[in-house]
């Protein structure tokens, strides 16, 4: 009788422990990792996964259209495991681009995610850096060179963080903590340090036409070691006069909206700078300065004069920001919104 009463207690040992190695190894196999510490699958969602695959799931899925840039977005919230919703986009050919969740019990690599404070994702990944300013909205986001991204709420930002002219090395408690995620398809990699003195960068580049088969081409270069920008263009295949500008006096002058004019033979450009007059306008109210191009100088004014926009010019605008550039940063006199 003892042994039988022995026999079932060591059964009954067994049985739980198996369940809890079970149940272990269940909570791994929820985010599953490649050889290099990539997600592979996401509380059962691959990030090879396709618009058209995500019937085969067997989760619930809902669709929403949002605007982004003026343009409609399919938004897909997959009920995935273990109650994670997670919002996954798609690009043009069908395949993820990205897959977002703020669910509080949601885990990416190493076990870290929501509520993982900044101090851990720093100890996980240390050559890992955390980037912030504004760029179509606030963000503060850690890289951690994988295909995850940790996202933090701006409102939890120490005052100046956002400001065009805060030193680089501006500190960030490392309290904070994560606010949602995001899984790629593929890594994201570790943005490297930089001199922004030692070289020329070009910031602006375009193409187009101003007229019926009259091309054009505007560039505008960051002079090395120097603040101070090269203005250049070219109308009909011929080179206008160029010149050096220097932007101290206009502040959070931005050299990445460019508007290219062209009126009574004249071919002028429209920057913006200054502070929003109106904080909740989606359109561009700051000061505007004008660069006209002569046929042997040329000339800057805060008057557009007699020139009108009569002739806009059609074409592509190519921007090229530099990771944690200072305008980036800037927020033109505006607050920081509260997260959602």
């Amino acid at each position: 009788m003892m042994r039988s009463v022995w026999w079932l207690v060591g059964s009954l040992a067994l049985l739980a422990n198996a369940a809890a190695h079970a149940d272990v190894r269940q909570a791994q196999n929820r985010v599953i990792l490649d050889t290099d510490g990539n997600v592979r699958t996401f509380y059962g969602v691959p990030v090879k996964l396709t618009r058209s695959g995500l019937k085969r799931l067997h989760f619930r899925v809902t669709k929403k259209i949002e605007r982004y840039e003026d343009s409609p977005v399919a938004v897909y919230t997959i009920a995935a495991q273990e109650g994670v919703l997670i919002e996954a986009t798609f690009e043009r050919d069908g395949r993820l681009y990205g897959a977002d969740t703020d669910s509080p019990n949601a885990r990416g690599p190493k076990g870290l995610g929501i509520g993982s404070t900044l101090a851990e994702l720093k100890a996980a990944w240390p050559k890992g850096v955390l980037l912030f300013g504004f760029e179509d909205g606030y963000f503060v986001t850690f890289v951690s060179g994988t295909n995850v991204l940790f996202r933090f709420n701006p409102a939890d930002m120490p005052k100046g963080a956002f400001d065009h002219n805060r030193p680089r090395d501006f500190p960030v408690p490392d309290t904070i903590r994560v606010q949602s995620m995001s899984v790629y398809s593929k890594p994201n990699p570790i943005p490297k340090p930089y001199d922004p003195g030692d070289y020329d960068f070009s910031e602006s580049s375009f193409t187009g036409e101003v007229l019926k088969n009259v091309p054009v081409q505007v560039d505008v270069v960051r002079v090395k070691r120097s603040a101070l920008r090269r203005i250049s263009a070219r109308l009909g295949g011929k080179a206008l006069a160029g010149f050096v500008f220097d932007p101290s006096n206009y502040p959070d002058f931005d050299p990445y909206s460019i508007k290219v004019r062209f009126a009574s033979g004249t071919l002028y450009l429209e920057f913006r700078y200054g502070p929003y007059k109106d904080c909740n306008t989606k359109e561009d109210d700051r000061n505007s300065l004008y660069v006209f191009f002569g046929r042997d100088r040329t000339t800057i004014s805060s008057s557009i004069g007699k020139f009108g926009d009569k002739h806009i010019a059609n074409g592509s605008l190519i921007t090229r920001r530099r990771d944690a550039e200072t305008p980036v940063a800037t927020v033109h006199g505006c607050p920081v919104p509260n997260a959602k």
